[in-house]
């Protein structure tokens, strides 16, 4: 049994990060037993959730873990997949986490319909007693500094939407027709990636165009309804 270190649940999801959500996505698709242990990341061994412990291994980092699953629980979802489906496994993937996770930390942190709208709330029922008046407010400047010194901060709302929205258009594009990303008949690894990141736009507080561009893409919707519906994600 996986003990899963990660954040607690908000605005309707079971975890508040979409790296959280992959991790869990991935063990659920793949039928591996685990128990959710909610933690603060400051104890984490990298500063950093999710975390796994499975007995014999503490594993940090989301692509760590997935590859540590697959070698430990002699389970690859990927099998079969050729050179250039894992490319493009990956580089979906990548962008998602590389740069579309920006956007998102926009729309929430930044964004004053995501932050006032109820991302604010989430935040402070997460920090500890002493710290809930001071602790929001901390943290959003400091992913403010995090989306300045990483670029994507240094654009107006419309620019950092446009760039988000066009990440979501795209995989919106390599879904059409497909249950899943790569192919039809059963989910990758890869897969985890894309859900969680859908699942958590559509999930943002408030109004904003990442939002947007999932409803009304019906593939989008659609795959994260049905995956949820797969994987046994309760409403939150």
């Amino acid at each position: 049994m996986i003990l899963l270190y990660q954040f607690g649940p908000a605005v309707g999801l079971p975890s508040i990060s979409p790296f959280c959500t992959k991790v869990e996505a991935y063990l659920r698709m793949t039928g591996t037993g685990y128990r959710v242990q909610r933690s603060d990341p400051r104890r984490a061994p990298k500063g950093k959730l999710p975390v796994i412990d499975d007995g014999e291994n503490v594993i940090t980092d989301s692509g760590f873990i997935i590859e540590h699953c697959k070698l430990a629980m002699r389970r690859d979802p990927d099998d079969g997949l050729d050179a250039a489906a894992r490319a493009l496994g990956l580089a979906t993937r990548r962008m998602l986490e590389e740069h579309f996770y920006w956007a998102l930390l926009y729309a929430r942190w930044i964004d004053p319909a995501g932050w006032e709208g109820g991302f604010r709330d989430a935040v402070r029922a997460m920090v500890p007693r002493g710290l809930k008046t001071v602790a929001p407010a901390q943290l959003r400047r400091r992913v403010r500094a995090s989306l300045s010194n990483q670029g994507l901060g240094r654009h107006d709302a419309a620019e950092v939407y446009a760039l988000g929205v066009s990440d979501l258009d795209a995989t919106a594009d390599l879904l059409d027709g497909r249950r899943y990303l790569l192919r039809d008949d059963a989910p990758t690894s890869f897969d985890a990636t894309v859900h969680a990141f859908l699942w958590h736009a559509a999930q943002t507080p408030g109004d904003n165009p990442l939002k947007r561009a999932v409803t009304r893409r019906d593939v989008l919707s659609e795959y994260i309804a049905r995956n949820n519906r797969d994987w046994g994600f309760e409403p939150v």
